[in-house]
Order: C-alpha cells, then sequence, then structure tokens
C-alpha cells in the first residue's frame, strides 16, 4: 500500500484523467513541454477488455492460477475476478498480479472500486521495483501456492521499467521448490528404513487388539461435498480406538497442499498409517515412504481410480477398501487380497438418535425430504461428460445412443431395468459400429454409464414425487446445490445443508426421508438419517433383494468346486435350483434354464460379488426392508399416505433398522476391523505370503 501512495504522490500531477461519451477512461501522461502521450493508448479499453481471449473454464473445474503482468486500467483483470470465484464448490483460483509500475496499481484502484479484489486473500499482488523478484520468492517460500496456468500481458505503459517474466523464472521457482521438497522426502524416508512386513504385521495386530494404538496420517480436501466430512468421522472413529490422528487439507480455497508441509508432518508425526479417500500412491510420486502403509478407501469410482495403472500400481505396503472389488479386480488388476469391501458408515456421535428439541426441529418439519447433491440434469451430466472427455466422434455416438437406450430403460419394470443395465453399452456399441477395449469398456461402464443411469432414476423418482406434492397439497423439502436452478423442482429448493447436527434435525423432522439410488438402498445417506433416528421410504431396487439367490449360489459352485469349469443339468443339483427359487418375483424370471455353465471367471466374480453383498446387499441386513419401498408412482403415494398417517408404525420400524445399522455400519467398527485386516495382510507378507509386486516408492 505505501508504494502505491507514494507513486501517486509523486505521479499523479502529470497524469490527467478523460471520460468518453462511450463510458471508457482515458489516461495520459503531460511531459515537461506540455505533451501528451496516452497510456497506454487512446484505445476502446471496455471493448479490448471483453474481447481479450481467456482460458475456458470448465464447469465444476478447478483451473490453476492466473499471473497477470500488468494492470493497465484494471478492467481485465476486474473481469477474471470476477469470471473465476467458485468455479468448483468453494475453489477459486489464485490471481497473481505482477506490476512493476506502481503508478498503474494507483490509476486503476481510482478507476475502480477494488475494495472487494484487493481483500480477496487469492488475489496477490507485487507492484514496484523487484516485483518480479517477491512474487518468485513467495511462490518459492509457499510452496501450498500452485504454479499459474495462463500469463496475461495487458497492454503496458510506454517502455517497460522491468523485464517480462519469462519461464526461466518459472522454472527457477520449480528447482528450488523441489529441492526444498527433495530434502523434505529424504528425512521422511530415514524415518521408514528397516520396517518391514514383520514390523508392521506386529504393529497392526497389536492395534487391533487395542494394545499398541497407531498413528493415522488423513489427507482429504476442502474441495468436497462430503469426503472432508468422511474425514471428519474417520478421525473420531480412530481417536475412540485410542489412536492419534493429524489431519491434512489445503489451507484456504486458492491453495493446494504444501508437499513441504507433508513430508514435515510425516517426520515430526511418524505416522503409522496413511488413509487417502479416492486417490492412490501412484498419485503422489516421491511424497510417501515406500515402507509406510498407505491406505485407499473408493468413495467414489473415479477415473483415477478406473484404470489398469491404477490396479498395477498396488503395491506391498499398500492396501484398498471402499466400493467397486468385483470392477476393480476383474476389469482393473486390483489384487483382491489387499482390497477391503466395505460400505461408507455412519458415525452415531454426529447421528445420534437423542431426540431434538420442537425449536430445532421447527425449521425442518415437513412431509418429506430428500438431500442429494446431483442436482444437475441427466442430459447436463451427460454434456458435462462430453465436454471433460472429449471422445473422438465415434465413441461420442455411441455414449449418445447409450443416453437415448438408458432414458428408455428407467420406463422399465424394475426386473427388466435390472437385467439390461448391464447390456447398455455392449448395445450402443454394436449400434455405433465401435468395439472398445475391454478397460475402455470398464472406465464407461464405471464413470458414465453408472452415474448417468443413477442421476435419471433420481429424476424420475422426484418428478413422481413432486406429483403426489402437487395433487394432496403435501409439503417437500430438496436439500442441496442446485436444485434452485430446476424448472420444477426449483420451489421445493431449500439450499445446502450442513453435514452435523443441521442433518441430523432435518432426518428427525421430516415425516419421511426419500431414498432412491439405482446401485442399492445401502448408502451413507441411509445410513446417517437412520442412525438419527430418521424414518425413510426406499425405491424398490432388485439389487437390494439378491443376496440370497447369490450366497445359494455360491454355496452350491463351492460343492461342485472340482467340476469347474463345466455345464451342470439343475435337474441333478436342487442346491442350484434353490438359488434360482430366491430370486425375488420382480426380478422377472420367466423360466429357470435346463444347464448352468460356470467358468472359472463366474466362479471368481461370484466369490467376489458374494465378499461385496454380505452387508452392501439391503435385504441382507434389513429384514424389514420390503415395507418401506415402492416400486412405482401409485405405491409412493399408498405408503407415503400410510406412514404418515401411522407414525407409531414408522417408528417401530425406524427402530428396528437403526438397532441394525450401529451393530453392523460404524466409522468405529470399520477402523477396528480395517486395522485387523491390515495386521494380517502384513502377517501374510512376513510369512511369505503373496502381494502385489508394484513398486511403491
Amino acid at each position: 500500500a505505501g508504494t502505491v501512495e507514494r507513486a501517486w504522490r509523486t505521479g499523479q500531477e502529470r497524469l490527467e484523467l478523460y471520460r468518453c461519451s462511450d463510458g471508457n477512461y482515458q489516461v495520459c501522461r503531460v511531459d515537461d513541454q506540455g505533451r501528451r502521450a496516452w497510456l497506454p493508448r487512446l484505445l476502446d479499453h471496455q471493448r479490448v477488455v471483453a474481447a481479450t481471449e481467456l482460458p475456458e473454464v470448465r464447469p465444476q473445474s478447478m483451473p490453476p492460477p492466473y499471473l497477470i503482468e500488468g494492470v493497465q486500467l484494471g478492467g481485465l483483470l476486474t473481469r477474471i475476478w470476477q469470471s473465476t470465484k467458485n468455479t468448483f464448490l468453494s475453489y477459486s483460483p489464485a490471481i497473481y498480479v505482477v506490476e512493476p509500475e506502481a503508478i498503474c496499481v494507483a490509476v486503476a484502484m481510482h478507476l475502480r472500486d477494488w475494495a472487494g479484489l484487493l481483500s480477496d486473500p487469492r488475489v496477490l499482488l507485487f507492484t514496484g521495483a523487484g516485483a518480479a523478484r517477491r512474487w518468485a520468492e513467495t511462490m518459492i517460500a509457499q510452496d501450498d501456492l500452485r504454479m499459474p496456468g495462463p500469463v496475461i500481458r495487458p497492454l503496458r505503459w510506454g517502455p517497460p521499467t522491468a523485464p517480462p517474466l519469462e519461464e526461466e523464472l518459472l522454472g527457477r521457482i520449480v528447482e528450488a521448490r523441489d529441492r526444498a521438497a527433495g530434502k523434505g522426502h529424504a528425512e521422511a524416508r530415514r524415518c521408514y528404513q528397516g520396517r518391514g512386513a514383520s514390523h508392521w504385521a506386529d504393529r497392526f495386530e497389536a492395534a487391533a487388539a487395542g494394545r499398541w494404538p497407531v498413528r493415522v496420517l488423513l489427507v482429504t480436501s476442502r474441495f468436497t461435498t462430503f469426503l472432508q466430512y468422511s474425514a471428519r468421522d474417520i478421525a473420531r472413529a480412530f481417536e475412540g480406538l485410542g489412536c492419534e490422528v493429524s489431519t491434512l487439507k489445503e489451507g484456504s480455497d486458492f491453495t493446494t497442499l504444501s508437499r513441504r508441509g507433508l513430508f514435515e508432518t510425516i517426520s515430526s508425526f511418524e505416522p503409522d498409517l496413511v488413509l487417502l479417500i479416492d486417490h492412490l500412491r501412484y498419485e503422489y510420486p516421491g511424497v510417501f515412504p515406500p515402507q509406510l502403509p498407505l491406505v485407499t478407501w473408493i468413495q467414489d469410482m473415479l477415473p483415477n481410480l478406473t484404470q489398469k495403472r491404477a490396479g498395477e500400481s498396488i503395491g506391498r505396503f499398500d492396501y484398498v477398501m471402499g466400493h467397486g472389488l468385483a470392477e476393480c479386480v476383474r476389469s482393473f488388476g486390483y489384487p483382491a487380497e489387499q482390497f477391503l469391501p466395505c460400505q461408507v458408515p455412519t458415525d452415531e456421535r454426529t447421528f445420534s438418535g437423542e431426540p431434538c428439541g420442537d425449536e430445532d426441529l421447527a425449521p425442518y418439519r415437513c412431509d418429506l425430504a430428500y438431500v442429494g447433491t446431483g442436482s444437475a440434469s441427466p442430459r447436463q451430466v451427460h454434456e458435462d461428460f462430453l465436454r471433460l472427455h472429449s471422445p473422438n466422434e465415434a465413441c461420442r455416438r455411441v455414449l449418445e445412443i447409450a443416453y437415448e437406450l438408458l432414458a428408455e430403460l428407467m420406463e422399465a419394470t424394475p426386473g427388466r431395468r435390472h437385467r439390461q443395465l448391464g447390456r447398455v453399452l455392449e448395445e450402443a456399441a454394436a449400434a455405433g459400429g465401435v468395439q472398445p477395449s475391454a478397460e475402455t469398456s470398464a472406465q464407461l461402464e464405471t464413470t458414465y454409464v453408472s452415474v448417468v443411469a443413477d442421476r435419471m432414476y433420481r429424476f424420475q423418482t422426484l418428478e413422481r414425487v413432486a406429483d403426489w406434492v402437487e395433487q394432496t397439497g403435501r409439503t417437500l423439502q430438496l436439500y442441496g446445490r442446485g436444485w434452485e436452478r430446476h424448472q420444477r423442482l426449483a420451489r421445493y429448493a431449500r439450499g445446502p445443508i450442513e453435514n452435523g447436527e443441521p442433518l441430523r434435525r432435518l432426518y428427525q423432522a421430516a415425516g419421511i426421508n426419500l431414498h432412491c439410488n439405482l446401485h442399492g438402498a445401502v448408502h451413507q445417506r441411509l445410513l446417517d438419517g437412520l442412525s438419527a433416528g430418521g424414518f425413510f421410504l426406499v425405491r424398490y431396487n432388485v439389487a437390494d433383494f439378491m443376496y440370497e439367490p447369490l450366497r445359494r449360489r455360491l454355496e452350491w459352485m463351492r460343492t461342485v468346486g472340482g467340476r469347474i469349469p463345466g455345464s451342470f443339468r439343475l435337474s441333478e443339483h436342487p442346491t442350484l435350483v434353490a438359488s434360482f427359487d430366491a430370486y425375488p418375483a420382480a426380478f422377472e424370471l420367466d423360466a429357470y434354464p435346463l444347464e448352468y455353465e460356470v467358468t472359472q471367471d463366474r466362479f471368481q466374480t461370484t466369490i467376489l460379488n458374494e465378499r461385496v453383498a454380505r452387508r452392501s446387499v439391503a435385504s441382507g441386513v434389513f429384514p424389514d426392508l420390503e415395507m418401506i419401498t415402492f416400486k412405482d408412482r401409485e405405491e409412493f403415494f399408498h405408503q407415503a399416505e400410510r406412514y404418515l398417517a401411522d407414525r407409531q408404525g414408522a417408528h417401530e420400524i425406524t427402530r428396528r433398522l437403526r438397532e441394525r445399522v450401529l451393530s453392523l455400519y460404524t466409522y468405529e467398527g470399520l477402523m477396528r476391523e480395517l486395522l485387523g485386516a491390515l495386521g494380517a495382510h502384513f502377517r501374510r507378507l512376513a510369512d511369505g505370503g503373496s502381494a502385489s509386486p508394484a513398486a511403491t516408492g
């Protein structure tokens, strides 16, 4: 501020300001002979600013910082600042402004209201002599500031008093950061030298038995709608087991994790375990010491996880938990013996069933509530996918066909939808004349078909709920970002709701909480809501009733294991027939096959699916599930009116379901199970057992 003020005091007398009839400001400098020079020149500045091409900021993206070399009259900086706010949740890219001429800043401040811009911590302004040097020193000292992407150079005022920023300077910043990080990494590696499988087997076995609590480093992000809260609950669970926990995430809404800070934490805290959500070790090259155990919790099947490189990267000191066991093992090469299948559980302290007071519940009272962040329409999700991944013309055609097939499938019966969903991509590829590779098909199944189909399913459900509300005069509240932009549902939008006490109150206050998920009812929102004592109606899904057929099928396969591969006549295998008998009626199985072929691949897939299904298929853990489901519009109308009238019956069902949740799906129970699984994994390694050979350094 002092530099700008001094420049203004000494330079303002030689400056003249004019305003044109079109609204443009023009500034000129008068020399000793009274000659005027327009700064930077006589221009339609508003048109120039509007016409300046800037990098496209894609929806829901985290663009790198901008480096602006010179402020001109301030219009372009203002435009960039205003157009880059909250590009992804709370994230906004940093803006580095390097202006050697402090008088330029003074003039721009005279012309514009920059109170908000200059008080925004993401705008870092360096002006006056040595501005570029000070910016470079700041970038080296604060390695949580991301390196810039686009470099913007507006017109300068007269001959430059400092050379333009060159790639060489940016390279020196990167080199200095790498040198400092290298020292930190070497120190962190020294901490773990000599800690082999036997050491970690002893460590985790003792921790699982409660004798020797571990130290856990959680690495998460503030730029999430849910994962940062999951990290919060993981930390509480480990602390409940007596463990020490350190959590790292970005320090502000425009920075990234500091590599130096990460190394310092590893060296000083010496964690026994690093836990990442939705990221693998290979995504952090040279960061985590190779002999430091690292667990990846897959909560979302993201592109970085759904590729062969991801599976191949899993090494001896890595472990995976979460969703997608069968897909990850079969399609992407994850080692099955290093994978703990699990659901995202609930934290019974955050979502306590203790009744809230009437005053606390009053703002959330409604007949039906729905909480969901997926407010973008299915078509928008489809278009965003195409924009983000830029597929070639053939792949684009396949995805357009797949979208139409999915839309048709949403109108089908539950049984047909369940049977056909896995064939949509294959049919679309055939219709489009394309044969994608097995890896590409698996990626599209998890990142496109699954996501778009689930969005269609939810929107269809909400449209039916809106029909009920409009016909009966009942009340509906929708929580989450973006619902206010939905043409029909906007009137019910209530904005985001904080994960914690506000959400707990909503679950208790709503007469009915709605849950609809194409991939199964056992989901974190349902578990949180039941833990809090909320009553739910759940859209019927055939997948929720497939555990018993799967269990019986695997039981039979194990009895004939020595004859696999092979083809088996049903009439000779009563247990196999019993597995078909167990199919829910809604599956619409017209007739049993005469023979059933079992390949080694089918056998292994059934084993993986059964491991997942034990606690992820709702009917296997919730005996009362069918009482709170609805298959279609009419059945929803009936169920909603029934339970709004019978509050005692709803309460009793909730009580029984809640008991099951707290016995099977708590963070503390899952973290205890994880410690046991890690102990068993490292003991197997110490005893000479196999593990993935991938390098983990």
